[in-house]
């Protein structure tokens, strides 16, 4: 009996159309959705490679920046600081960045003294000669209590070890040349004044073929700065200055996308020096021109990217019967031919 009634009612349920209604799964047409892509199977591919293609063109724009530097920034004024002291000096090479201002840290005097005498004049400007270029508005002072002062203020203090420090960073710097006795002796004289300031400084001397070499390996040349301060003689080589200032040009910064090769070794960057040295380019008139050139050297010495020590006169020995007429802007021999020999 009781499979009878089954029966029975199975029957009437689908001979009922309310019945049938109520157990009509509502989907509202969306599983017809599908159909479209056979239906429309022309249309359908090339959306999809518009698609395919944009996508393409999106992923080419995505860039990535994994940076510390953006990871950690901060509206913080030492943050600013960071970002105006990389700006000036771009790399990415650094993982602590200490810029250190050392001009009352560098006695001049004494290295004139008693290092290169007559043929090392010191100095504070870069540009030194000839002398419309020379510029009359920067001095120099040898100041290790003002240096002091300045480190105070700044917040670096004294350690229980005699070295400042600041944050949990020691003042310690590496200062590297090439290895040659006159430097070795002006390392010596900055490293005695910067420990009366409590500066730490590590002297490195590099034998010259290494460090002036420009094989990418070497991680020991100057032209990679692998160091805190860096000392090297610069030759201008010509009465006019735009060759030899074109090496502060941002243009002109050595990376490892150019191999090293810029001549901007100190990789400082600043735009008023690049719009003065272009506008130096282009000027006829003489007096502008040498006052777009002393603008350039103040700011590559005031800012500062480099501290100037001494400047080398060209230095030659002659007979004291001979007479000859020399330049420091070519060959000693270049008028050989008027040499002559008093009796």
């Amino acid at each position: 009996m009781s499979v009878n009634r089954a029966n029975q009612a199975k029957a009437s349920d689908r001979s009922d159309p309310s019945a049938c209604r109520a157990n009509k799964p509502r989907t509202l047409g969306l599983e017809r959705i599908g159909l479209i892509s056979l239906r429309f199977s022309l249309f359908v591919g090339l959306a999809a490679i518009v698609l395919l293609i944009a996508a393409v063109f999106g992923l080419a724009r995505i860039k990535v920046d994994d940076s510390l530097s953006q990871l950690f920034r901060s509206d913080t004024p030492e943050f600013k600081t960071f970002e105006e002291v990389t700006r000036r000096f771009p790399s990415n090479e650094f993982d602590v960045l200490i810029v250190v201002e050392g001009k009352s840290l560098l006695d001049r005097a004494s290295i004139e003294k008693h290092i290169y005498g007559r043929t090392g004049i010191a100095t504070g400007n870069f540009l030194n000669n000839p002398q419309r270029f020379a510029s009359k508005n920067t001095h120099w002072e040898f100041n290790t209590a003002k240096a002091n002062e300045l480190l105070e203020k700044a917040g670096w203090t004294h350690g229980p070890n005699g070295i400042r420090a600041k944050d949990g960073k020691q003042l310690k710097l590496v200062f590297q040349t090439s290895t040659n006795a006159p430097r070795q002796k002006t390392q010596a004289i900055v490293k005695q004044a910067c420990q009366k300031a409590g500066i730490e400084v590590e002297l490195k001397s590099v034998t010259a073929s290494v460090y002036f070499s420009s094989d990418m390996a070497n991680p020991d040349t100057n032209r990679k700065f692998y160091a805190d301060v860096q000392m090297y003689n610069t030759n201008m080589g010509s009465p006019d200055p735009e060759g030899f200032m074109r090496q502060f040009l941002s243009s002109e910064i050595a990376s490892k996308d150019n191999k090293w090769q810029g001549r901007n070794i100190t990789r400082w960057r600043s735009e008023d020096y690049d719009n003065a040295f272009h506008a130096a380019e282009s000027e006829l008139d003489p007096v502008k021109r040498a006052a777009l050139f002393i603008k350039m050297n103040d700011l590559v010495v005031g800012d500062p990217a480099v501290i100037p020590v001494v400047y080398r006169p060209g230095v030659s020995g002659l007979s004291r019967q001979l007479r000859a007429r020399l330049s420091s802007w070519d060959n000693a021999l270049w008028d050989l031919a008027s040499w002559y020999r008093e009796t």
